[in-house]
């Protein structure tokens, strides 16, 4: 066995000898084939709920698109995605020789916030904190206030729940007014007010 690593298409002839001398010869042709070409199209940006067509071009050949939970079709070149959250789809292209080609595009979400109406900081691990599910969002800040217009917490951090306390004292259960006012990559302000239930 050998490997050869021809530069463009050639021709090889092998030469064999067997045991008892005899001899023979064949021709073994190796013909280069370029690099599939495969173009999934251009990162798009959408709003939760709407859903984006992605366009592939390129080579002729078969072709699959992965993740394809959210896709319409996942073999065709033009199909519709309605993602729930910003989401790479990666496309493979077989094309006529075998050879395989990738690429990939970008739905991404333009600004998602959502926040719960009931926590429970009781301790045990599970819903202790109150604060947002959020997904590209630029700018942030919450404010919590009691049911006599208290100012009782307040955050410019995202990242930085509520715990149900207050001056370092337990929250007493009752209902707690919020408001948020943010910012996402296709809106510059919004406020939303709502409240939340705190439970034991």
């Amino acid at each position: 066995m050998t490997t050869v690593q021809p530069y463009a298409n050639t021709t090889y002839r092998l030469n064999f000898t067997d045991g008892f001398g005899c001899k023979d010869s064949t021709l073994v042709n190796v013909n280069l084939h370029l690099d599939g070409y495969v173009d999934a199209g251009r990162d798009q940006l959408i709003n939760l709920g709407e859903s984006a067509f992605l366009n592939a071009t390129g080579d002729q050949g078969s072709i699959i698109w992965t993740p394809s939970s959210t896709l319409s079709c996942d073999t065709c070149r033009i199909t519709q995605a309605l993602p729930q959250s910003t989401t790479e789809y990666v496309m493979e292209l077989i094309d006529t020789n075998g050879c395989a080609a990738f690429d990939s595009v970008t739905i991404e979400i333009a600004g998602i916030i959502w926040l719960p109406n009931t926590f429970t900081p009781n301790g045990d691990g599970v819903n202790d904190k109150f604060g947002a599910v959020y997904e590209n969002i630029v700018t942030y800040h919450l404010e919590i206030y009691n049911r006599w217009g208290e100012l009782i917490f307040e955050s410019y951090d995202i990242d930085n729940h509520w715990d149900g306390t207050y001056k370092g004292t337990l929250s007493q259960i009752d209902f707690y007014v919020w408001r948020v006012t943010y910012s996402h990559l296709t809106q510059k302000q919004k406020i939303l007010t709502g409240h939340v239930n705190l439970v034991r």
